[in-house]
């Protein structure tokens, strides 16, 4: 056997397998089948590890890989990324259908004898570098079900942001020009703030897987609400006689002031002239000539109100004919003066 593959330089690694085994005789006419060992990226209960297996496929691969892990353990193999291609260097199934599952949906590819790369393309299936692409094995549902699948999981990363709100204060102002009794009037309107903290989210197929911090902070300052309370004192109101009065006082002010009426003139002072020369008695005469008809004149009373006569008798008659004389200097008054001769001057 080992001269066979000497003569066709067929050369084995330690993790390659030959059958029948190199120590074994060579037959006419025997199968020699030689399977070479690839590394293979496994995780196993999402611990990753690297190993070298000689498989015929993938299905072979994983049967294998599960007889050396636990029996409920979960094992993957992991092709090797190369931008948007996946890369495994064995056939998902040379004997049967594989099934896909990508998007939420799961379908099966009769042919499971390509290699993964091409088995994709062929299905239509494009990555993007934080897509996940793995191969599992599971139990056939039904004779002639897919063993194998392939499973391509969706991986997003954003930033999401989470806003708090900052609740604003509230400041009272006093008002001195607006009554107490109201209710407080603003002035300002308040404005809520907000604190922001962004996330670098990450998440499979929808599903948050884990999140790194970005940024934290305040992003918008409150405003405070201003309101203005007043400390005015309210006036009571009048009575309806109040109102009355002051209605009465703004009708009276509204009103022109009356002019002043002169003062009355003095009672006249009564005298005797005594009529010592003709000048006082005509200063009589001028002075009182609201005399009557004179009856009961003895000369020594002056009362005008028994004399209210006068007026049409000496009033004038004498006033003009003895006016600057002095005849009657000597006359005693003892009756009414005999004026017939006192129209010629020097009387006396």
């Amino acid at each position: 056997m080992e001269r066979l593959l000497a003569e066709e330089g067929v050369r084995l690694g330690a993790a390659d397998v030959m059958t029948p085994a190199s120590s074994a005789a060579l037959r006419d006419g025997g199968l020699v089948v030689v399977r070479y060992a690839h590394e293979l990226m496994v995780e196993i209960d999402g611990e990753r590890s690297a190993v070298r297996l000689a498989a015929l496929d993938a299905d072979e691969a994983l049967a294998r890989l599960g007889h050396l892990a636990d029996a409920d353990a979960l094992v993957r193999l992991l092709p090797n990324r190369d931008g948007q291609r996946a890369v495994l260097p064995l056939r998902l199934d040379a004997a049967g259908p594989v099934a896909l599952v990508v998007d939420g949906t799961t379908r099966t590819v009769p042919d499971g004898g390509a290699l993964l790369d091409a088995f994709l393309a062929d299905a239509g299936v494009t990555l993007d570098d934080d897509d996940r692409v793995s191969v599992i094995r599971e139990p056939a549902a039904r004779p002639g079900a897919p063993t194998v699948r392939v499973v391509v999981q969706r991986v997003v990363t954003a930033d999401v942001a989470t806003v708090t709100a900052i609740p604003f204060e509230t400041i009272t102002q006093e008002d001195p020009g607006r009554y107490a009794d109201l209710p407080p009037a603003e002035v300002q309107a308040g404005v809520v703030g907000e604190h922001t903290r962004v996330d670098a989210v990450t998440t499979v197929d929808g599903v948050e897987q884990w999140r790194a911090l970005v940024s934290d902070g305040v992003t918008r300052q409150p405003v405070p609400q201003i309101l203005a309370q007043g400390t005015q004192v309210r006036p009571v109101p009048r009575t309806a006689a109040e109102r009355a009065s002051a209605t009465l006082a703004a009708a009276t002010a509204s009103q022109p002031a009356a002019e002043p009426q002169p003062a009355p003139a003095p009672e006249p002072i009564w005298s005797d002239p005594g009529w010592d020369d003709w000048d006082d008695w005509d200063g009589w005469y001028d002075w009182d000539r609201d005399w009557g008809d004179g009856s009961g004149w003895d000369g020594d009373h002056h009362d005008g109100d028994r004399y209210d006569g006068y007026d049409g008798g000496y009033d004038g008659q004498y006033d003009g004919q003895y006016d600057g004389r002095d005849g009657y200097g000597g006359w005693d008054g003892s009756s009414s003066p005999d004026c017939s001769g006192c129209a010629e001057p020097g009387l006396g």
